[in-house]
């Protein structure tokens, strides 16, 4: 008997080949899940069963390209091997080019910046430039200036029922309307620190672990993080960022999870139906997101597993966010 694939394909390299969304404006998590088994180490086997699993599904529900993805996935080809480059003026000289997309990073939910921070991890400028392609085509820029936190209670929102049929995108885009997350006048909000965004991204999750949202303010942060580090080189990403080819991302990302925030808090969340688990250490977390039917119980594994190692979170902390995170989701592929 035969799996889905008889062939001695990469078959996750195909899969980072195929169109980036599913129908309805709905991003195809496959290559992300693919890229996050290599890097929490599972198996050849596990990762081809994954996939196997849940290709069938995703095809059922139309693999769809964004307009122009194609043309702009070709157009970055060289800025994916130049970020890549063991020369920084290399380097730099290719973010240089993909600079003027920060401000849109939280388009298509993140997603397009996660997949360049995987590109970055694992050093795959296919996978870099796909990222940047999907970030051309998905731009989502939040706010025009710098977010007033200290009027959030002027803010006015449809409620969850009305909020019900739309997605992410919808969401993002109509609370970076709200005309009380503006500051018209005076000097800008002073760009937080990397740790302090961490710690905002955590806290979403820790308020909301079954929230979408908050999930990805953790993994498009962790993403950001490496590209960071693969652009400048730097060892040590504390404090605040002041490249100032970096810098727009990071306000950009400091907006987004803003905007997040707004909707983590906007109902109140549901408590989980089983006990709260626990784990020894980020390896058995990691392990244990492996086995979940959830994806993105893997993803934000890997990113706080990676997080911890790069002395931006405290392991503490980590497996406090990804054991809520885990324990609020009720299923396994065990």
């Amino acid at each position: 008997m035969t799996g889905l694939f008889d062939s001695n394909a990469d078959l996750a390299k195909v899969v980072r080949g195929l169109p980036p969304e599913l129908g309805e404006r709905l991003t195809f998590h496959l290559p992300l899940e693919t890229q996050a088994l290599e890097v929490a180490g599972a198996s050849d086997g596990e990762i081809t069963a994954r996939i196997e699993q849940r290709l069938p599904a995703a095809f059922g529900a139309s693999l769809i390209d964004p307009p122009l993805f194609r043309w702009a996935e070709s157009h970055y080809h060289d800025e994916g091997i130049g970020l890549l480059s063991s020369n920084l003026d290399e380097r730099r000289r290719a973010f240089s080019e993909v600079a003027s997309l920060g401000p849109g990073l939280a388009g298509a939910a993140f997603h397009a910046l996660i997949r360049t921070g995987y590109g970055a991890l694992r050093q795959d400028p296919h996978e870099i430039s796909r990222g940047l392609a999907y970030l051309r085509t998905r731009r989502q820029v939040l706010f025009a200036s710098a977010p007033n936190t200290s009027q959030r209670e002027k803010i006015n929102l449809p409620t969850l029922e009305e909020l019900a049929n739309s997605t992410v995108f919808d969401q993002l885009d109509l609370v970076a309307g709200e005309r009380a997350l503006f500051l018209p006048d005076g000097p800008p909000t002073p760009l937080p620190s990397i740790e302090e965004l961490v710690q905002s991204a955590f806290g979403l999750v820790l308020h909301d672990p079954g929230s979408f949202i908050a999930v990805h303010t953790v993994t498009g942060l962790h993403a950001l993080v490496e590209l960071d580090r693969q652009v400048t080189g730097r060892s040590d990403l504390s404090g605040i960022p002041t490249d100032p080819l970096l810098v727009p991302w990071w306000s950009a990302m400091a907006n987004a999870i803003t905007a997040s925030s707004v909707l983590v808090h906007l109902g109140s969340p549901s408590a989980p139906s089983r006990p709260k688990l626990t784990f020894a250490g980020m390896e058995e977390l990691v392990k244990a997101s492996i086995d979940s039917c959830e994806v993105h119980d893997l993803k934000i594994s890997v990113a706080l597993s990676r997080l911890v190692s790069l002395k931006i979170a405290t392991e503490s902390e980590a497996l406090t966010v990804g054991s809520a995170k885990l324990s609020a989701t009720e299923c396994s592929l065990a």
